[in-house]
C-alpha cells in the first residue's frame, strides 16, 4: 500500500479542513467553502489491506469512508492515491504507517 497522505491546508489560516457537524469541510475562515475530492473505497488491495486491520467500509449516496474499529477513527480514499484521516497523527505520511501503529494500539 503506497498511499500517501494528502497534504490540503488554508492559505489563510493554515489550518487543514475538517468535518463539521453537518458533514461540511471547513477551517478557521468564516467565509471559506472547500470542495471536497470525491473519495473512492479504493483498490482491491486497499480494501483487503483496511479489512484485515478491522475497518469498515461505509458507503452513502454521496460519501464513501472507512471506519476504524475504535470510535473517531475514519479515512478518507481518494483516485489519485492519496488518503486523509482527520484524527491520524500528522507524523503519518504513509497510510500503511498509519493502520500499523493503529492497530498496535488496539492491542
Amino acid at each position: 500500500m503506497n498511499r500517501v497522505r494528502a497534504d490540503v491546508k488554508c492559505e489563510a489560516c493554515g489550518q487543514e479542513p475538517r468535518r463539521n457537524e453537518q458533514g461540511r469541510l471547513v477551517c478557521e475562515c468564516p467565509a471559506k467553502q472547500w470542495c471536497d475530492k470525491a473519495p473512492t473505497a479504493g483498490s482491491e488491495e486497499d480494501r483487503a489491506i483496511l479489512e484485515h486491520y478491522g475497518w469498515q467500509l461505509v458507503e452513502l449516496p454521496y460519501d464513501i469512508y472507512w471506519v476504524g474499529p475504535v470510535a473517531n477513527a475514519i479515512l478518507y480514499l481518494y483516485e489519485d492515491n492519496s488518503w486523509v484521516g482527520e484524527s491520524a497523527p500528522k507524523r503519518f505520511i504513509h497510510l500503511g504507517e498509519y493502520l500499523e501503529w493503529y492497530a498496535k494500539g488496539l492491542r
